[in-house]
């Protein structure tokens, strides 16, 4: 808002001051979770295509779905995201970033503004392949249009992985990291983990020892750089690829119904023969 003022003393007016007021802080609506899915498909012995990811329940109107995924990598790899509703639109917003052995890619789709229904999301590659991974998570309160304002993407050591620094423009940003251990796909029990931390300001939202898979979230009060990082517990030689995003806050999408009975986590696995541990 822009205006002038005058002050009269005595009689007369004072020179006319212009100003200008403005807003800051976080928006009025805070994202926050709605569900979430975690999948491990398949393995490094069989390989597959056109893989499934059902979300725990139909997602709620206009709201963001963000899938994060991990995939053998090939030069000229395609990458095709479908859904059950068919009119979504699922927008590379992070990757695909390749693991420095060459062996994985890792990427972020995210669906703003998602239909009402939408559930069962398909992931399918030029050919089959080796060593699928996915996270998968809906979130209301995130705009529904323009809603990412920066990214970034690192590979690092444990015990503390970091995305790297990333600068939003706006207060209030859902800001979501997802990592997975490099060694992922080797027997798929190779690391030695015990456990993981979340960041300063960050909430795990799932954390796998067997197959060293972590994504967090955080709402960003202010406007600036962050560097989102969790720490390992034990297995400290280990190597990750993680990515990270922000995505504007908006009073958009639906909010569950808090009386009503809902899934909020599911986790989908193949548990090998042998000394399996999760």
């Amino acid at each position: 808002t822009t205006g002038s003022v005058v002050v009269n003393v005595g009689g007369v007016d004072s020179n006319g001051q212009t100003f200008t007021v403005t807003t800051s802080g976080p928006p009025s609506a805070t994202p926050e979770l709605v569900q979430q899915l975690l999948v491990q498909s398949n393995q490094n012995f069989e390989d597959g295509n056109g893989f499934i990811n059902m979300l725990p329940n139909p997602v709620l109107a206009g709201n963001c779905v963000i899938l994060s995924i991990t995939y053998a990598r090939k030069p000229g790899r395609t990458v095709a995201i479908t859904d059950n509703v068919g009119t979504n639109n699922w927008a590379l917003v992070a990757g695909p970033f390749d693991s420095s052995n060459g062996s994985f890619s890792r990427a972020i789709y995210v669906s703003l503004n998602t239909k009402a229904g939408t559930q069962k999301i398909t992931v399918t590659f030029d050919e089959p392949l080796f060593d699928f991974q996915a996270v998968a998570s809906e979130w209301h309160n995130v705009a529904t249009a323009g809603a990412l304002d920066a990214h970034t993407a690192a590979g690092a050591h444990a015990p503390n992985v970091a995305a790297g620094t990333m600068t939003t423009t706006q207060a209030g940003d859902l800001v979501y990291q997802y990592a997975l251990d490099t060694g992922w796909g080797v027997a798929m029990e190779g690391n030695s983990f015990t456990g993981y931390t979340a960041g300063a300001g960050f909430t795990l939202l799932a954390a796998d020892r067997r197959i060293a898979v972590v994504h967090q979230y955080a709402i960003q009060s202010a406007a600036g750089p962050i560097n989102p990082t969790f720490t390992t517990t034990a297995g400290t030689g280990d190597s990750f690829n993680t990515l990270a995003i922000a995505l504007k806050a908006a009073a958009a999408g639906t909010a569950p119904d808090p009386a009503a009975m809902r899934i909020v986590t599911t986790y989908h696995t193949r548990v090998n023969a042998g000394s399996p541990r999760l």
